[in-house]
């Protein structure tokens, strides 16, 4: 056997089989796979929450998705298709939170018998009524 033989056609043991076939090369991963991920993953995460915990959540998440996707892109031209995946679930996510928010805060303050039951569990936890904490902090009353 001629282990110096330089004809690598019949003994390449670690080539292609095929001789004019050009080697497979795996995909390189870039730097920014992990913040494109993190920010995709992120954003479905906000939309989520603005179901299961309105308010703070959905803004948090969702801003930190934007950023990331946003820097994902480096100097390049254009946003992967992931990152841009991710800039629309945040979207989504802190447009519903305002939406829920904002039908939350007018079912509360629509009527007098909604009111009526928030300013008692607002006196059940906090040991003073609403219209009470509002006329101490602003020094008017609280009209309904």
């Amino acid at each position: 056997m001629d282990f110096n033989n330089t004809n690598n056609q019949n003994h390449n043991p670690y080539g292609s089989p095929f001789p004019n076939q050009p080697q497979y090369v795996p995909p390189q991963k870039s730097p920014a796979d992990g913040l494109i991920s993190a920010a995709m993953i992120l954003g479905i995460s906000a939309i989520v929450s603005a179901f299961m915990i309105p308010v703070y959540f959905p803004f948090v998440l969702g801003s930190i998705s934007i950023i990331l996707a946003l820097l994902s892109k480096g100097h390049g031209n254009k946003l992967a298709d992931k990152a841009r995946t991710g800039i629309i679930c945040s979207t989504v996510a802190i447009v519903l939170n305002i939406f829920i928010v904002v039908g939350s805060l007018y079912t509360v303050f629509s009527s007098k018998e909604n009111f009526q039951q928030f300013d008692y569990l607002y006196e059940q936890i906090y040991g003073e009524s609403f219209s009470d904490m509002y006329e101490e902090l602003t020094g008017e009353e609280f009209f309904y």
